[in-house]
């Protein structure tokens, strides 16, 4: 999607917020529902675009130095197509949250979000996680993470969830574990460190 063709497929918002001696325009892009399969870099580029919304499209693929140009600050693609975390370097210095609920993630790589060190919140609710990182300790400004619905691997590659900060948010379900099946039906708040580290990591965990 061109960005000369904003004016039929999307629309834009400015929000102004007027405080003591300051001024500050957020310009959001709303292109929800339009049919869209792929971003490609020459389709967002302009340095207005702070928050966009992609919601509810088709996108399975986000082209490697996309956004390039833009502030962008939000980036929410919600009820997608998408199989990982689509590339952001060139907004890296900008970034500030990503909202990725409702895709088909499976794997998320360290290398992958390492370098997004200003981001303080990731929604990636209802995505097939296979493992799921120590995203804390990944991403620094990191404050806010939503699990629910993924369905975890409970072992002890994720003791890292029962050892969080406590001015750290994590929205995840109350019996989140997808394996191993004599703990699916099992609250969180039962599952202690000790029964997480005594259960071997299977398999690659991203880190």
């Amino acid at each position: 999607m061109n960005t000369q063709l904003w004016p039929i497929f999307c629309w834009l918002s400015i929000r102004i917020t007027l405080g003591d001696n300051s001024f500050v325009a957020v310009s959001e892009l709303y292109c929800q529902n339009k049919g869209i399969s792929t971003i490609q870099k020459t389709d967002f580029n302009d340095e207005h675009i702070e928050n966009l919304y992609l919601d509810r499209n088709t996108i399975s693929s986000v082209e490697i130095g996309s956004f390039k140009g833009t502030n962008l600050r939000v980036f929410q693609a919600a009820n997608n197509q998408l199989t990982k975390i689509p590339d952001f370097h060139e907004v890296r210095d900008t970034l500030l949250s990503i909202e990725l609920y409702n895709n088909s993630i499976t794997i998320i790589l360290r290398e992958e979000i390492i370098y997004l060190t200003k981001i303080y919140r990731l929604s990636l609710e209802n995505n097939p996680l296979e493992h799921v990182l120590d995203f804390p300790r990944l991403l620094p400004s990191l404050e806010y993470l939503n699990l629910k619905k993924v369905g975890l691997n409970c072992d002890s590659s994720i003791v890292w969830l029962k050892r969080i900060a406590d001015d750290f948010q994590v929205e995840m379900d109350d019996a989140p574990c997808r394996s191993p099946p004599e703990w699916t039906t099992t609250p969180w708040a039962n599952i202690t460190e000790e029964m997480l580290l005594q259960r071997p990591s299977v398999g690659k965990n991203g880190i």
